[in-house]
């Protein structure tokens, strides 16, 4: 299965946000998935989600201010992260928040991410993927960089 999965809210800025991030990190080699992209006609979106997820190395959200007030399947697949994430080392980097509006109370203020540090891509142009790359080099953390980008 895929080293990272990438997830979003149905949102079209978060859609195109999770797009650039896949081709990216495609473009490094670095295997992903993503319902949107890589689900065939008849397969249970929930069922290849939570297959994917358990399986990968790490699980990127494009986080939004949309991504909070909405519920939907993107909720679902957080709580099944932070499953996954309880029985991993406590140092471990698994949820990788990828906030693409700046963070303020709608994100610090909420629970849904704990204590996790984000991912700071908001006012990121995401068509253009020369700043798209440099803005997340920068935001990715340091481990996770080496172990995907090499």
């Amino acid at each position: 299965m895929a080293l990272v999965s990438v997830i979003s809210c149905q949102e079209e800025r978060d859609k195109a946000a999770a797009a650039a991030l896949i081709q990216f990190l495609t473009q490094h080699g670095v295997d992903t998935f993503n319902a949107e992209q890589n689900m065939f006609p008849g397969q249970r979106p929930e069922l290849v989600n939570d297959s994917a997820l358990r399986e990968s190395r790490y699980a990127f959200f494009i986080v939004s201010q949309k991504f909070m007030k909405t519920g939907g399947n993107h909720w679902r697949l957080l709580r099944e992260a932070q499953d996954v994430m309880q029985f991993m080392p406590l140092h471990s980097i698994f949820i990788i928040p990828v906030v693409i509006d700046p963070p303020g109370d709608w994100y610090y203020g909420s629970s849904a991410f704990g204590h996790i540090a984000p991912m700071n891509m908001s006012n990121c142009d995401f068509s253009d993927e020369s700043v798209f790359q440099a803005r997340f080099s920068q935001a990715v953390p340091a481990p996770v960089s080496q172990k995907l980008l090499t």
